[in-house]
């Protein structure tokens, strides 16, 4: 009996070295991490408990979609986008189109891609 519990106590001493020695090396790599990041020790700590207490993040997209031929170009076009669309005449209408629903530059409109 006394040899099983002899071995015992040498497991269990055995462990908490261990134990110990991982502790140690958790604290070592605690500050290597804090050292490679450069973050101050209670903005980790501070970062940590936000991503701890606000698991959940809250992502709002706010998305305007005008029906097409509802959008109202006199507030949109710039003075000189609507003089070079009077100067192309007869093809202002595809210059309208082109500038408003193919250019990326009014992303709110764009619905077509342009086919040779």
């Amino acid at each position: 009996m006394k040899e099983k519990f002899q071995e015992l106590e040498k497991k269990n001493e055995l462990i908490e070295k261990q134990n110990n020695t991982m502790v140690k090396e958790m604290e070592e790599l605690k500050k290597l991490i804090q050292k490679s990041f450069k973050i101050h020790p209670k903005k980790l700590q501070k970062i940590n408990n936000q991503l701890n207490n606000e698991g959940i993040i809250n992502i709002t997209n706010n998305i305007n979609i005008v029906q097409l031929g509802h959008e109202n170009l006199s507030e949109i076009l710039s003075d000189k986008e609507k003089i070079t669309i009077l100067n192309k005449r007869a093809n202002g209408l595809r210059e309208i189109v082109d500038l408003v629903h193919i250019s990326n530059k009014y992303s709110q409109f764009i619905r077509l891609v342009r086919e040779n």
